[in-house]
């Protein structure tokens, strides 16, 4: 999952130094076809989107708890929001503004790529053996 999001964010990363907003007027650009290098880091995007829907459903089927399930599901609406922002800021012919926030946005998706992980290693609590009974003691009576 980490492997996957961390193409994810690379691949955006080249995207964005190919685009129009890397930088100011005299910034150097990578020298690449700019649909060519987004449709790379779209197909990396539906991956990592693949891998987490296998992941909550895996989640769901084992019963895990509920703070895992969380954390992927958190993981799950991160990936879709940033995605409606992707696709938004191409078919709008890459605003500026839309182009800082998918960028915001990359941040968020690593930390819930973060916690998703995280979650994932909870160690169960140690098992304790339980105590024994607390026995009140007899009422005696003298006669």
């Amino acid at each position: 999952m980490a492997a996957s999001a961390a193409v994810v964010v690379v691949t955006g990363t080249v995207v964005t130094a190919t685009g129009p907003h890397a930088g100011d007027d005299s910034a150097e650009r990578f020298d690449l076809a700019l649909p060519d290098v987004a449709r790379v880091h779209g197909g990396a995007v539906i991956a990592l989107v693949a891998l987490t829907l296998v992941l909550l459903r895996a989640l769901w089927r084992d019963g895990a708890p509920a703070p895992t399930t969380d954390a992927a599901r958190a993981l799950l609406l991160v990936l879709v929001a940033q995605a409606a922002v992707g696709y938004t800021q191409w078919f709008t012919g890459v605003p500026a503004l839309l182009v800082g926030v998918h960028v915001l946005g990359a941040v968020a998706v690593w930390v819930a790529v973060v916690r998703a992980v995280l979650a994932l290693r909870v160690v169960p609590a140690a098992v304790v053996a339980p105590a024994p009974p607390v026995v009140a003691p007899a009422l005696v009576t003298s006669p």
